[in-house]
C-alpha cells in the first residue's frame, strides 16, 4: 500500500474531524494535508492521536523526522507501541509535561518553522511579496491582541474598559460593512458607553500602546531585509481598523521601512479573505508578475491569496503554537506579558536555543525580574540606602539587577553560614555547635580529629583527654555531649583564636558600608541565618549605628522564621507562612529539600564559597575554598534568564505602575515543573552538587551529581 492508503485507512485518522479542526476548504484532501503539511506543523490526527504526543512518547521518530501516524501504522503496531490522546497531552499540560525525554527538546526546535535561508530561497522566484503585519511581520508581546485595551482601561482607571471596547468594535462592525470599520468609528461609537471628550486622544493612546507592546518579528525582519537587497517588490496587506498613516508609524517603529505598498481594508473597503485587498495591492505592477502572499491566518491570508491566483505562505502564530505546551491558570496582565515574550522568542523561528537555555528563560527569568522589582519596592517602602546581595546563591540577581534594576546602589558581599558563625561564637555558641556537629553525631562516620580540623577547631585536639574523648573516636550521639563541653570549657581560647575571623569581616564589611545607616540583605533563602549572626555581628560591633533588614526570595515554614517575619526584621518575596504559604517549599521533608535544591541549581554560581574571614599584615583577607564548577548547562540556563528579563524590561516599559510581578505571577510557571523529576533528571542529571550536608572550613567536600542524588531518592 501507499503512504496515502495507511492514513486514510488508520482509525486513528479522523477526517471529518481534521477538515473541521484545521478549517480545511472543501477542495483539500485532508489525508493529503496530513501527509504533506499537516504532521509537520504537529497537527492531530484525531482526538485519539496526537502528533507531538506520539513523538514525545518516541524520540527516535521524533529525530528521525518521520510522520508519526504512518509510522505507527508501519511499525508501531508491531512494536506495540501506544498512540497517544489528545487528552492525555492536554491533562499533561496541567499536571506536568509527559514524563519522557522527548518532551525536553526545546520548544524553539518543536516550530518546525522553515529555516530562514531556505525560507529565502523558496521566495526568490517570486517577483511581488506580500506580508501581513500582525502576528506575522510584528509580533505583539501579549497573550491576546485585546489585552491592549486592558492596559488603556488601566491607564485610563475605567472599569471594564476593555469589555466596553470590544464592544463597540463588535457593533460598529455589525451595523456597517465590516471592512470599512476604522479605529475611529470604533471610539465614536465607545463614546455611548463611557465618556469621550477628545477621541484623537483615545485613539492616540491606543497606538502609543500598540507602539509600545508591538515588536519586529526577528525572523520575519531578517526575511524582509533580504528580499529588500534582493530587490524585490515588497507590499504590506492587512485586515485591520488601523488605518494607513497609523499602521505607517507602527511599522517604521518596529524598523520596516521602503516597502512598495501598504494596504489596510478600512481605507479600501476590502478583505482579504475575498481576495480583493490582494489583487487592488498589486493593480498598478504589470499583471505578469509572480505573486506571493505570506500571513498568519488560514483563512484570509493563505486560502484568500490561493482564490485569486497568488501562491501563499502560513506562518502560524507563535502564540497557537506556544499554548499547544502551556497552561494558563492565571489571567493577570503580567502573565499576558510572559506568555507574550516567551512565545515569540521561542516560536518565531529564527534561534533555536538548548533546552537549558530555554528553562532559564521559561522559568528563571520572571522569578528573578519579579524578585527584582520587589527588592526596590521593599527598599523604597523601608527607605533602605543600601542593598547587600549575598554570594553566591545571588550571583545572577545581582547581575540582573545592575544591569536593569540599579535603583539604589548594591554591593555583592562575600558571606557564608560558615564564615558568620566565626564571628558571633562568643554570644551564639550553641548554634555553632549544632550546625558542625549535630550532622555528624547523627550519622556517625566521621572521627574526631577529623570533624575538629574540618570546622576550623583543630586548636582544640590536645585537650580531647580531659573530655574523655579520643582522636580516633568517632564523633556519635553518644560522645556528642562530651564534644559540647569541650567546646564550652575551651571556648576563651576559640574566641581568641576567632578574633582573627571579626577583626577581618569587620574590615571587609566596613569597606562596603559607603555611610549607609540602612541596609537591605538579600538572598535566595530559606531561613535567614546569615542575616540573623550579621544582625548579631553588627550590634556587637556598630552598636546602633546601622540598621539592618533581610530579604529572601522564599522563607521556611518554622517558628523562629515566622517570628522574624513578625517582627519586621525579614521579608520574602514569593512565599512564607504569611504569604502564598500553599506554595513554600518544605525544607523539612526529603521531597521539599529535592526541590529546594533544584531551584537553586538556577542561581549556582562558580565563585568559590567563602570559608572564613581573616586578617593578613592588618589587612582583611577573605579565605576560599570549595568551588563547584558549574557546568555549561548552569550557564546557559543564566544565559536564558539575563535574556528574558532584558526583554521583559523593555516590553514593560513605562507600564511599571500597574504591572507589579506578584510571588503567584513569578513562581506560576516554575510551579507546573515542580514535581516533574523527570525532567529535572534530564536537565540537570550532570550539575555537580555535594554529596553530604557536612559544613566544612578545610578539607575537599565530596562531589556527586544532581542526577545520581534524585536516584538515590527515589524520584527517578
Amino acid at each position: 500500500m501507499k503512504d496515502y492508503d495507511y492514513i486514510s485507512m488508520s482509525p486513528y485518522f479522523d477526517k471529518q474531524w481534521y477538515k473541521k479542526q484545521y478549517l480545511l476548504d472543501d477542495e483539500t484532501d485532508p489525508v493529503e494535508h496530513y501527509l504533506n503539511e499537516g504532521w509537520l506543523r504537529g497537527y492531530d490526527a484525531s482526538i485519539h492521536f496526537s502528533t507531538k504526543g506520539y513523538q514525545e512518547m518516541n524520540t527516535d521518530v521524533l529525530e528521525a523526522d518521520i510522520n508519526p501516524l504512518l509510522h505507527f501504522e508501519l511499525y508501531g503496531r508491531k512494536e506495540k507501541r501506544k498512540p497517544i490522546p489528545i487528552r492525555d497531552v492536554v491533562k499533561n499540560q496541567y499536571n506536568g509535561p509527559l514524563k519522557t525525554k522527548a518532551y525536553y527538546t526545546p520548544e524553539s526546535a518543536m516550530s518546525r518553522r522553515k529555516d530562514i535561508t531556505s525560507f529565502i530561497d523558496s521566495l526568490m522566484k517570486y517577483d511581488i511579496i506580500s506580508f501581513d503585519i500582525f502576528d506575522t511581520l510584528v509580533l505583539r508581546n501579549v497573550q491576546n491582541p485585546t489585552d491592549v485595551f486592558r492596559i488603556m482601561g488601566c491607564i485610563l482607571k475605567i472599569e471594564k474598559f476593555c469589555q466596553l471596547r470590544i464592544k463597540a468594535e463588535n457593533e460598529a462592525r455589525r451595523d456597517g460593512v465590516a471592512q470599512k470599520v476604522s479605529i475611529y468609528d470604533i471610539y465614536d461609537i465607545l463614546g455611548k458607553y463611557i465618556t469621550i471628550t477628545n477621541r484623537d486622544y483615545m485613539v492616540n493612546l491606543e497606538m502609543e500602546i500598540e507602539k509600545k507592546i508591538c515588536v519586529a518579528n526577528p525572523y520575519m525582519k531578517e526575511v524582509y531585509e533580504h528580499l529588500q537587497k534582493a530587490g524585490k517588490i515588497i507590499i504590506i496587506n492587512s485586515d485591520m481598523y488601523i488605518p494607513h498613516d497609523l499602521m505607517a508609524e507602527l511599522l517604521q517603529c518596529c524598523g520596516y521601512h521602503n516597502y512598495n505598498g501598504l494596504h489596510v481594508s478600512c481605507d479600501y473597503i476590502m478583505e482579504k479573505a475575498s481576495g480583493e485587498l490582494q489583487l487592488e495591492s498589486v493593480k498598478d505592477f504589470d499583471n505578469n508578475l509572480k505573486c506571493i502572499h505570506i500571513g498568519d491566518n488560514k483563512k484570509s491570508d493563505y486560502y484568500g491569496s490561493i482564490a485569486v491566483g497568488w501562491d501563499a505562505f502560513w506562518y502560524e502564530k507563535c502564540m497557537d503554537l506556544s499554548q499547544k505546551v502551556r497552561s494558563d491558570e492565571l489571567n493577570t496582565l503580567v502573565q499576558s506579558f510572559y506568555h507574550g515574550i516567551v512565545s515569540n522568542h521561542l516560536y518565531n523561528g529564527k534561534n533555536k536555543y538548548s533546552k537549558e537555555y530555554e528553562h532559564g528563560f521559561i522559568y528563571g527569568g520572571i522569578i528573578v525580574t519579579g524578585f527584582c522589582e520587589y527588592i526596590n519596592a521593599f527598599c523604597t517602602e523601608h527607605k533602605i540606602d543600601m542593598i547587600w546581595m549575598m554570594a553566591r546563591d545571588m550571583d545572577i540577581v545581582y547581575k540582573v539587577y545592575k544591569e536593569f534594576y540599579n535603583q539604589f546602589p548594591c554591593k555583592y558581599i562575600s558571606a557564608s553560614r560558615s564564615a558568620v558563625l566565626e564571628l558571633t561564637f562568643q554570644n551564639d555558641t550553641e548554634n555553632f555547635i549544632e550546625f558542625y556537629f549535630k550532622a555528624r553525631a547523627d550519622t556517625g562516620n566521621t572521627m574526631v580529629k577529623d570533624a575538629l580540623k574540618e570546622t576550623d577547631m583543630e586548636l582544640l585536639l590536645p585537650y580531647l583527654k580531659e573530655y574523655e574523648l579520643n582522636a580516633d573516636d568517632l564523633v556519635m550521639q553518644s560522645n556528642y555531649e562530651n564534644i559540647r563541653k569541650l567546646i564550652y570549657g575551651k571556648k576563651d581560647i576559640i574566641i581568641d583564636y576567632f578574633s582573627r575571623s571579626v577583626d577581618g569581616a569587620y574590615q571587609y564589611l566596613t569597606s562596603k558600608l559607603n555611610n549607609a545607616q540602612n541596609i537591605c540583605m538579600v538572598d535566595i533563602g530559606w531561613s535567614g541565618t546569615i542575616f540573623t549572626q550579621f544582625r548579631q555581628f553588627f550590634r556587637n560591633q556598630y552598636k546602633d549605628s546601622i540598621k539592618l533588614s533581610g530579604l529572601l526570595l522564599g522563607a521556611a515554614h518554622v517558628k523562629y522564621v515566622n517570628d522574624l517575619i513578625s517582627d519586621g526584621f525579614l521579608d520574602s518575596y514569593i512565599f512564607s507562612a504569611t504569604k502564598n504559604s500553599d506554595k513554600r517549599l518544605r525544607a523539612e521533608s526529603l521531597e521539599g529539600n529535592t526541590q529546594i535544591m533544584l531551584m537553586e541549581s538556577m542561581f549556582s554560581s562558580n565563585d568559590a564559597t567563602l570559608l572564613k574571614y581573616d586578617m593578613d599584615n592588618n589587612n582583611p583577607k577573605l579565605i576560599y575554598g570549595h568551588k563547584t564548577n558549574i557546568n555549561a548547562a548552569i550557564e546557559e540556563i543564566q544565559t536564558g534568564i539575563l535574556d528574558f528579563c532584558r526583554i521583559y524590561k523593555k516590553a514593560t516599559e513605562g507600564f511599571g505602575e500597574f504591572l507589579k510581578i506578584t510571588g503567584e505571577d513569578a513562581f506560576a510557571p516554575y510551579q507546573q515543573i515542580l514535581r516533574d523529576y523527570n525532567y529535572f533528571y534530564l536537565m540537570f542529571s550532570d550539575v555537580k552538587e555535594y554529596e553530604d550536608g557536612f559544613p566544612r572550613i578545610t578539607g575537599d567536600r565530596k562531589m556527586t551529581t544532581i542526577g545520581n542524588i534524585l536516584k538515590q531518592r527515589g524520584l527517578v
